[in-house]
C-alpha cells in the first residue's frame, strides 16, 4: 500500500513538472513570455513537483535519478521499474495536457508559418528542398 502511494506520488509529481514546465515552453513559443519568464516558470515547476512528491517518494521525477539512486544510494531495485513507469506516464500525460491547453495557439502559429504537422509518408521528416 505504501508502494502505491510512492508510485502515485511520482506520477503526480512528474505530471506537475511537465505540465507546468511545458506550459511555460508553449507560452514562450507563442511569444507570451521571455527567457526570464521561462526560467522562473521552470523554477516554479520544479519547486511544485518536489513539494508534491518529496514527502512521499523523495521526488525522483526522472528515470535517470531513480537509476542513480538504485546504483549509488541503495534505492531498492524492485521499485525501479514501477517508478520509471509512473514517471513516464506522468511526463506523457502532463506534456500532452500542456499541448492540448495551448493547441489552438500552436495551430495558429503553425498555419502562419506554413507548418503542417502530422505529415505522413517516407519524406515526412525530411526537410523541404528549395529550388
Amino acid at each position: 500500500r505504501k508502494n502505491n502511494r510512492e508510485y502515485l506520488s511520482e506520477f503526480i509529481g512528474t505530471f506537475t513538472l511537465m505540465f507546468l514546465g511545458m506550459g511555460v515552453n508553449c507560452a514562450a513559443t507563442l511569444g507570451q513570455t521571455n527567457l526570464i519568464g521561462v526560467a522562473v516558470g521552470w523554477m516554479f515547476s520544479i519547486a511544485m513537483a518536489v513539494y508534491i512528491a518529496g514527502g512521499v517518494s523523495e521526488a525522483h521525477l526522472n528515470p535517470a535519478v531513480t537509476l542513480a539512486f538504485a546504483m549509488l544510494k541503495g534505492f531498492p531495485w524492485r521499485k525501479v521499474i514501477p517508478f520509471v513507469i509512473a514517471q513516464m506516464l506522468g511526463a506523457f500525460a502532463g506534456s500532452g495536457l500542456a499541448f492540448l491547453d495551448h493547441k489552438s495557439g500552436l495551430d495558429a502559429l503553425d498555419a502562419a508559418n506554413g507548418v503542417v504537422r502530422a505529415t505522413t509518408g517516407a519524406g515526412a521528416t525530411a526537410g523541404k528542398r528549395k529550388r
